[in-house]
C-alpha cells in the first residue's frame, strides 16, 4: 500500500469512529500534589500541553475538559517540573 493509500486509508478509519457534534468531556486525574504540575497530552497533538480547568492541592486532583468529535480520546497525563515534561510511553483510552 502506497503512503497516500496509507494515509487516506487511516482518515477513513477515523471518520468512521466520529460524532456527528463534538462534545465536552469533563475529566478528573488525582496525583501526589507534590510532584509538579499535571497537564495532559492527547492523539489530538500529541505534543501540546491541556492545561488543567481546576487544581484541588488539598483533595490532590486536576480537572480538565477535553472536546471531541470523537466516541473516546488517547490521551497521556504528563507531570512537568522543571526538569521538564515526563510522559509515559503507552496512552490511555478514556
Amino acid at each position: 500500500m502506497s503512503g497516500n493509500a496509507q494515509v487516506l486509508c487511516a482518515c477513513r478509519i477515523r471518520n468512521l469512529f466520529s460524532l456527528d457534534e463534538a462534545r465536552e468531556l469533563p475529566l478528573r486525574v488525582y496525583y501526589p500534589n507534590i510532584c509538579g504540575q499535571l497537564v495532559l497530552r492527547t492523539d489530538l497533538d500529541w505534543d501540546k500541553d491541556v492545561l488543567p480547568t481546576a487544581i484541588d492541592p488539598k483533595d490532590s486532583f486536576a480537572e480538565f475538559k477535553l472536546e471531541t468529535a470523537h466516541p473516546f480520546v488517547y490521551l497521556k497525563p504528563c507531570l512537568r517540573t522543571t526538569q521538564g515534561c515526563s510522559v509515559p510511553q503507552e496512552p490511555i483510552a478514556w
